[in-house]
């Protein structure tokens, strides 16, 4: 997820990309990348400081806006399971007694 974020910094910064075109793609990435006005202010102060690194405002906006950095972020993760004892089978004596 960051690296795709940071492809789409990269094509701002180098002026391929205005930041309102940015806006529909990266809120495509996630929900929560859905940028506000100030948001876009903020976004192109950053890309505007040269002493950052794309990655470094694509991480900044990830834990501003609560995207993890995750291949299925919308997904929870699970705890392991222990794994299941095997099913406790009956003695063949045992079923002929009970028939009887």
């Amino acid at each position: 997820m960051k690296d795709k974020i940071r492809r789409i910094l990269d094509l701002i910064r180098a002026g391929r990309l205005t930041l309102d075109d940015a806006a529909p793609l990266l809120a495509a990435l996630h929900t929560r990348l859905a940028l506000q006005i100030t948001d876009r202010e903020l976004l192109a102060a950053l890309l505007n400081r040269e002493e950052l690194t794309t990655d470094q405002i694509a991480e900044q906006l990830m834990l501003l806006r609560g995207v993890p950095d995750a291949p299925n972020a919308a997904q929870s993760p699970r705890p392991p399971q222990p794994p299941r004892p095997p099913y406790p089978r009956s003695r063949p004596s045992l079923r002929a007694a009970r028939r009887s």
